[in-house]
């Protein structure tokens, strides 16, 4: 399909009032694959390296779920300015990557989850440990929001919701009705409703 303009009944002169009534939904994970392709295609990448799901990275099969990861990440950028995940260049950026995810999710990559994987003996030993890293920090998502200007409970509200969206295991991860169901997002939308 051909990018196009989105009709809409906006105009540029409304009035404030009015604009104040808009609904607006904004999406877009940057890379695109239908979910019907069986198997997902593993010489085509989807979505941008830092909203990556671990399933993607260590080539398992996935779904829709890669597309809540990215919510996950993207909420986290729209409210902090800053990437989630921004591996750096060095020995394997993949594996600083998937070190991150650990990180901040609080989750290790259990013996369950690596046997999806096809890449696991690329990147993890036999205990389920990345082979290319020593240790992880302590960061929080919390701590990382609040580094970044948010208030202590600005940010412990957002993180839950975040949490939700980013699990190692996909099936553990909300969907997108528990998601609009979240505390945070009934939340969000009172706000907006003022």
């Amino acid at each position: 399909m051909r990018s196009q303009p989105i009709p809409h009944p906006f105009r540029w002169d409304d009035p404030g009032i009015t604009v104040e009534l808009y609904s607006v939904c904004v999406t877009g994970f940057r890379k695109v694959q239908m979910t019907n392709a069986r198997p997902p295609s593993p010489t085509r990448t989807i979505s941008s390296y830092d909203l990556r799901a671990p399933e993607v990275i260590l080539g398992a099969d996935y779904n829709v779920k890669v597309d809540i990861w990215a919510l996950g990440c993207m909420t986290f950028e729209l409210l902090t300015g800053s990437t989630l995940f921004i591996p750096q260049a060095g020995q394997s950026i993949e594996d600083e990557h998937l070190a991150k995810m650990a990180q901040m999710t609080g989750e290790s990559f259990s013996e369950k989850i690596l046997a999806k994987f096809r890449k696991r003996n690329e990147h993890f030993d036999e205990s389920g440990k990345l082979l290319r890293i020593e240790q992880l920090s302590l960061m929080t998502l919390e701590s990382a929001m609040i580094d970044h200007g948010l208030p202590e409970v600005e940010a412990a509200a957002a993180a839950a919701f975040i949490y939700a969206c980013l699990h190692l295991n996909s099936e553990e991860q909300s969907s997108t009705s528990g998601l609009l169901k979240h505390p945070w997002m009934e939340c969000a939308y009172m706000y907006c409703q003022c």
